[in-house]
């Protein structure tokens, strides 16, 4: 099969991110380097990006996409986890919320919003993870970070709990949407489940259950540059494509759109290969097309 490429797995409830990549490399009898892309807590679920071989040098590109999280929030308690694994304290005399006054919250988490990653999370505080600090009985104190949440639906309310989809950017933590959203609305709160549904335009309903092994993986094997879907694509002569896989750069071809000039593009020879990524420079006042990333084993 191919050296490099991209699986989609659904990582089940109860393990770490880590050990579903374990389980998927084991199909390869360990023989290829394998990552992924955003990591889930133990207690989620849901859709993990996994690159094999050299393709782990694109996860990068997927880290930035948006993802997509179904999610059951439990209001009327809190937990020092900010989710379901606790511990677990009741809020006492809370008045219940209705819709309208969810909804209306919801509106103060939704665009940029300044956003303080859970104690128990990989956050760097000091040098040292934040959760590793917080399990010593450590007081942990993370600077609030930007982060982008498109959307926010309602799909379901019953008290106490919500159900959610949530459309957000990178470096999100929905733990944090869910204490906060307590917070605000005087009931406490936490995420009782949490799943995700899509990164970019990869969906879990793509994804493969790391507990069965394929039977024929290289029909589901995605190639490499499917992490790049977001990125305009380039197609060069085979010399020319070769000398940029060497790294050198090249004058500006003329038929390269002028909106792709400041940006990276995926770069293909005449045979429709994958070679990398390239982008515009000026060399003086000439443009020049030069390496960013290129794959002298891409196939």
């Amino acid at each position: 099969m191919s050296k490099a490429g991209i699986l989609l797995v659904d990582k089940p409830k109860g393990i770490t991110s880590r050990q579903a990549i374990d389980m998927v490399q084991k199909w390869f009898a360990g023989k290829l380097p394998v990552g992924h892309a955003g990591t889930l807590d133990p207690l989620a679920s849901g859709l993990l990006v996994v690159f094999l071989g050299w393709s782990t040098r694109l996860a990068e590109y997927v880290q930035n996409m948006g993802k997509t999280y179904r999610c059951v929030f439990l209001l009327g308690a809190k937990s020092a986890t900010d989710d379901s694994e606790g511990p677990i304290e009741a809020v006492e005399g809370v008045e219940i919320p209705d819709l309208a006054q969810i909804e209306n919250a919801l509106t103060k988490f939704v665009g940029w919003i300044d956003q303080v990653p859970p104690a128990h999370s990989a956050a760097w505080v000091d040098g040292k993870r934040a959760y590793r600090l917080a399990r010593k009985g450590r007081e942990v104190s993370i600077a609030p970070r930007k982060v982008c949440v498109k959307s926010i639906q309602v799909e379901s309310y019953e008290y106490p709990r919500l159900q959610l989809t949530i459309d957000c950017g990178k470096g999100t933590y929905i733990r944090s949407i869910a204490r906060d959203l307590g917070e605000l609305l005087g009931t406490g709160g936490y995420v009782e489940n949490l799943d995700r549904i899509s990164i970019g335009n990869f969906l879990k309903e793509n994804a493969l259950d790391p507990n069965i092994k394929p039977e024929n993986l290289d029909e589901v094997l995605l190639p490499p540059h499917a992490a790049l879907v977001q990125l305009p694509s380039y197609t060069l002569p085979m010399e020319a494509a070769n000398r940029m896989c060497l790294g050198t750069a090249i004058p500006l071809p003329e038929t390269i759109k002028p909106e792709h000039e400041q940006g990276e593009m995926i770069l293909f020879d005449e045979t429709g290969r994958f070679r990398g990524l390239v982008k515009m420079v000026f060399a003086g006042e000439t443009k020049m097309l030069t390496p960013v990333k290129v794959f002298h084993e891409s196939e």
